[in-house]
C-alpha cells in the first residue's frame, strides 16, 4: 500500500510571497520530488515560476471572494474528479472552508493545514488530521472548542533546503546595495501591509538607537505592499533625525535567500522570515506588532515553537520595550563569537527540524493516515459537515456581530491576543548572563 503513488491537491489562497503561500508551495515541490502527482489550485502571483519548475499543473482561481465560494467549490470538484485526486490539502481558514465542501461533495478526505498563531473568535473547521504547526492554536481549539487532542499532527518543517542553506552567499547583493565591507548588516523581509506595519514601526522605533549605538550599522528592509509608503515615511523621519541615511528599503525582492545570507543578524517580523533566517545559518532575532521577542537561541527555541516561532502577536510582552532590541543586537554584534555560536545552532535546529527535504517521509505518512482514515467512520462525512455548518454559520454571525459595532466588519486578526493558560510563552531574551534569562545589561 505504502508503495503507491498519492495523487494530492494543494489549495491555497495565493502564490505570493506570504509565509501560508510559500510554505503550500514547499510541501508540494517536494511531494512532486517524491514522484506524487500534485495538482496546485490558488490565485496567480510570483511563486508560480516554482510550480513550473517542478511540472506541478497550477489551476487559476479567483480567491478575492467570500467563503466559501460556491465558483471555487465547483472548480475544486471538477479538478478532484479531473485528476483522480486521493486527497485535499487546504492551507489555512478560508481555504479549508471551500475544500470540506469540495471533499464532501467527491467523497475525498482532507488534511488541511492551519498555521496561524492568534486566536480566532470562531473555530476552525474540524477534521479527522489536522496538521497544526502552533501548540497555541492546538491548545485552543481543544479547550476552547473541544477538539480531541490526537487529531493533531505537527509538522514544522517548510524550508526548501535547495534554496536556503549554508552555501548560499550574499556578498554580491550586498555590492550591489552599495554597502561597504566589513559594516554590519541587519535584514528584515515581510509584507509592507497592514498586517505587518506594527511589527516594523517597532523596529523603526528603535532605528535611531540601533544607529547611535552601532553607528556603521546598515538596516534593510525588504518588503512592498499597500503600507509601504507609510513605512518610507517612517523611514525618512529616522534620517532627518539622525542626518544619516542608514536604513535602506529596496522593495520586494525574489533573492531571499541571498538576502538573508548578507545580514548578520536575522530581524524576523513573523514566522517564515525567522526558519529562513536560520536555514541560511544567520542568529535570529524576533520582534513584531509586541515589541521585541527575543534571540532564537536553545534556551528560548521551544517557546518559540510552541507559538509558531512567533510571538509578536501575544499580549503581555515583558520584554518588549525597544531598548532591549538595541542592548541584544550590541551585544550581538559586539561579541563574534556568540553570534557563531547562534549562527551554528540556527543551522543545526533548521538541519534536524526545518528543511522539507529530511522530513518529506513524514508528510508522506500523515497523508497516507488521512486517505485511510478517511472521513472518520460510517457517521463521519456527516459530522464534518454539520460541523462545517456550525464553522460558516459562527463566522458569518461574529462578522455581522463586529459591522453591527464597529459600523465595519473586522476579521478578528489585528489585536495582541493573550496566550492559552496552558501554553506558556517562556518569556527571555535567550542572551546569556542575564537577571531575567539573558537580558543584556550595560
Amino acid at each position: 500500500m505504502n508503495a503507491r503513488k498519492l495523487r494530492l491537491l494543494y489549495y491555497v489562497e495565493c502564490l505570493g510571497v506570504g509565509g501560508a503561500f510559500q510554505t503550500t508551495v514547499t510541501v508540494a515541490r517536494e511531494m512532486k520530488e517524491r514522484g506524487h502527482e500534485v495538482v496546485f489550485v490558488s490565485k496567480g502571483g510570483p511563486l508560480r515560476k516554482l510550480l513550473d519548475e517542478s511540472r506541478i499543473t497550477h489551476i487559476e482561481v479567483d480567491t478575492d471572494v467570500r467563503h466559501p465560494s460556491p465558483t471555487i467549490v465547483s472548480k475544486l470538484v471538477e479538478t478532484t474528479n479531473r485528476f483522480k485526486i486521493d486527497l485535499l490539502c487546504p492551507n489555512g481558514f478560508d481555504c479549508t472552508l471551500d475544500a470540506v465542501a469540495a471533499g464532501i461533495w467527491t467523497d475525498r478526505p482532507l488534511v488541511p493545514t492551519y498555521g496561524g498563531m492568534f486566536n480566532l473568535p470562531y473555530p476552525h473547521p474540524r477534521l479527522p488530521i489536522v496538521n497544526a504547526f502552533s501548540f497555541e492554536q492546538m491548545a485552543d481549539l481543544v479547550e476552547r472548542y473541544g477538539w480531541k487532542r490526537e487529531i493533531f499532527r505537527n509538522m514544522i518543517a517548510r524550508i526548501d533546503g535547495k534554496r536556503f542553506s549554508s552555501s548560499v552567499t550574499g556578498q554580491a547583493l550586498r555590492r550591489e546595495l552599495g554597502i561597504r565591507e566589513g559594516a554590519p548588516v541587519l535584514v528584515t523581509i515581510c509584507r509592507h501591509d497592514r498586517l505587518k506595519l506594527k511589527g516594523l514601526i517597532s523596529l523603526l522605533e528603535a532605528a535611531e538607537e540601533i544607529h547611535r549605538s552601532l553607528p556603521d550599522a546598515r538596516l534593510v528592509l525588504y518588503g512592498d505592499g499597500n503600507s509601504h509608503e507609510e513605512v518610507l515615511e517612517r523611514i525618512r523621519q529616522v534620517h532627518r533625525s539622525v542626518g544619516v541615511e542608514f536604513v535602506l528599503a529596496p522593495g520586494s525582492t525574489n533573492r531571499t535567500a541571498e538576502a538573508f545570507a548578507m545580514a548578520d543578524i536575522v530581524l524576523a517580523n513573523g514566522a517564515r522570515s525567522a526558519l529562513e533566517g536560520m536555514a541560511v545559518g544567520r542568529p535570529v532575532v524576533s520582534l513584531g506588532p509586541n515589541g521585541f521577542c527575543g534571540v532564537m537561541t536553545p534556551d528560548t527555541i521551544e517557546g518559540f515553537r510552541r507559538f509558531n516561532f512567533d510571538k509578536g502577536r501575544l499580549a503581555g510582552n515583558p520584554i518588549g520595550d525597544y531598548k532591549n532590541l538595541v542592548a541584544s543586537l550590541s551585544r550581538l554584534l559586539r561579541d563574534d563569537k556568540l553570534r557563531k555560536r547562534l549562527a551554528a545552532f540556527s543551522l543545526d535546529y533548521a538541519d534536524k527540524n526545518l528543511i522539507i527535504q529530511s522530513v518529506g517521509h513524514e508528510y508522506e505518512t500523515m497523508y497516507r493516515e488521512g486517505i485511510e482514515i478517511g472521513w472518520g467512520g460510517g457517521l463521519g462525512r456527516l459530522q464534518v459537515f454539520t460541523n462545517w455548518l456550525g464553522v460558516v454559520g459562527h463566522y458569518y454571525g461574529y462578522k455581522l456581530f463586529r459591522r453591527g459595532r464597529a459600523g465595519q466588519c473586522d476579521s478578528g486578526h489585528g489585536g495582541l491576543a493573550p496566550p492559552p493558560v496552558s501554553v506558556d510563552p517562556d518569556w527571555g531574551t535567550g542572551l546569556p548572563h542575564d537577571s531575567n534569562r539573558g537580558l543584556p545589561t550595560s
